[in-house]
């Protein structure tokens, strides 16, 4: 009787992992032309219209303190107005000692130094984007990498970012640093590198708890000695009074209605609080408080727990995505220019998610992964949403539930996606339990794609009589 061969094919890559051959020439052009077109004028915008916005901010606050004035007080970059019947005051919330470094900046005009946090930002970008792609090997061809750039250019960070001129690929870089160092083991720097981002984005400290859960203390000790440094480097130099005024910016924040907030709390603020920008839904603004805290409780237990039970050879690439989306998701204002954040752990997931059906019986778990590709097809394309369009149909409480917030929603999504995802790949490490199945099991150990076929085999087969089972063994021989 001859054996049966099986056919040299890749079928994980026909059934788990889709090509992507990106976009002709001529397509990339065009589009690149249009969008970066739509990103300078929200640059003109930046600085002709709003002052210099968020850089605006800073750097106004340090010239004012170089001159003997108030470094929280109000300055031409705080001031925004909304519409033509309402404006505020959207305060300086750096901490004190993220001004030290830039002190320098203050003895500048403003366009040159506005150009030079410009450069620096792109430093930082193109530094965070090399190491990503040399920690994980990655080679995109021409066609693909202009997909990718296409992507980052319409992506709503990107646009929040030429907008608000914030410092998000300054702090991309020693996060995607400190993710890389945990890659590799080397978890007392990840710790130090880590904490030059918590020292500025004290919402990041949520990494804390992690560090204590992974038993890794050098970590959790570096982090909090970079952030106390800080502290006490930015008293001994700007003195304690400064501090409280920071303190006291802080508590005057009444904001976080704003469509570029992806948090719970902004979500929230939108729906049930009266706002300048967006219809109220529901007239209940005493239980928004209440619900940030139950739903963030919600994020945040659920987080840790996938980060406890997580032991898969991806869980640090998982964790740091989890911890990074949920920080954005539980701190009041979670700007989608902080959506940069996660880029490094978010692209070794997706770059590998190929393997995690394995070996799994297909119809097992069929509905999972097009629920997981549903949500991430739902991010992608709500957060290609410019910015500016998030106020349409308004004003309608349907419209601030839904487009109004789209990109709550869209963090959301991509935060229900890591948990499926885990369950997918937790899913697919029990071996299937047909006892008809031995000899096909025994291949699904060196052949992953076996796994599949087998389970298809058998859900798919039927008994054969003697006389069908004859004339098969006939014809075989």
């Amino acid at each position: 009787m001859d054996k049966i061969k099986i056919p040299s094919m890749n079928i994980r890559s026909i059934i788990q992992r889709p090509t992507f051959n990106g976009i002709s020439l001529p397509c990339f052009v065009f589009l690149a032309t249009l969008i970066i077109g739509w990103n300078v004028l929200l640059t003109y915008l930046m600085i002709d219209k709003l002052n210099m916005n968020d850089f605006g901010k800073f750097f106004y606050s340090i010239v004012a303190y170089l001159q003997g004035g108030e470094m929280y007080g109000p300055n031409p970059g705080t001031f925004i107005v909304i519409n033509p019947q309402f404006g505020q005051q959207f305060w300086n919330l750096n901490p004190p000692h993220f001004h030290l470094p830039l002190l320098p900046l203050g003895h500048m005009a403003p366009e040159i130094a506005l150009t030079i946090w410009g450069i620096l930002n792109l430093i930082g970008l193109v530094a965070s984007l090399h190491f990503i792609g040399k920690e994980l090997h990655m080679t995109p061809t021409p066609r693909q990498s202009r997909v990718l750039f296409i992507g980052f250019l319409a992506f709503c960070g990107t646009g929040a970012f030429f907008l608000t001129g914030q410092l998000s690929f300054l702090l991309l870089f020693p996060i995607t640093i400190s993710w890389i160092q945990a890659r590799n083991t080397q978890w007392a720097k990840a710790g130090l590198s880590l904490g030059l981002a918590c020292a500025i984005k004290p919402f990041l400290l949520i990494f804390a708890p992690y560090f204590l859960i992974k038993k890794e203390y050098k970590a959790f000790a570096n982090l909090l000695f970079i952030c106390i440094v800080s502290y006490i480097t930015g008293i001994l130099v700007l003195g304690q009074e400064i501090y409280w005024q920071w303190i006291e910016k802080l508590r005057l924040v009444d904001w976080s209605w704003a469509s570029m907030n992806a948090s719970l709390h902004g979500l929230l603020s939108r729906i049930f609080q009266e706002n300048p920008s967006f219809a109220l839904a529901f007239d209940s603004s005493n239980t928004v408080n209440f619900l940030w805290l139950a739903l963030s409780g919600l994020i945040a237990t659920s987080t840790f727990f996938i980060i406890y039970k997580d032991q898969s050879k991806y869980s640090v690439d998982r964790a740091f995505a989890l911890l990074l989306i949920s920080a954005i998701l539980i701190s009041p204002l979670g700007w989608i220019y902080y959506l940069f954040f996660p880029l490094g752990p978010l692209t070794a997931i997706i770059y590998q998610r190929g393997k995690t059906l394995q070996g799994t019986p297909l119809p097992a778990i069929t509905y999972q992964v097009e629920a997981r590709n549903g949500l991430v097809a739902f991010a992608a394309v709500g957060f290609i949403l410019p910015l500016q369009f998030t106020v349409l149909f308004q004003p309608a409480a349907w419209a601030t539930i839904t487009i109004g917030s789209i990109y709550c929603w869209c963090t959301l999504a991509v935060w229900a996606t890591l948990l499926l995802d885990w369950h997918i790949e937790t899913s697919t490490q029990t071996e299937p339990n047909y006892p008809e199945q031995k000899e096909f099991n025994s291949l699904s150990g060196s052949i992953p794609e076996m796994g599949l076929l087998s389970s298809i085999l058998h859900r798919n087969s039927k008994q054969l009589d003697c006389q069908e089972a004859g004339s098969i063994e006939r014809n075989a021989i």
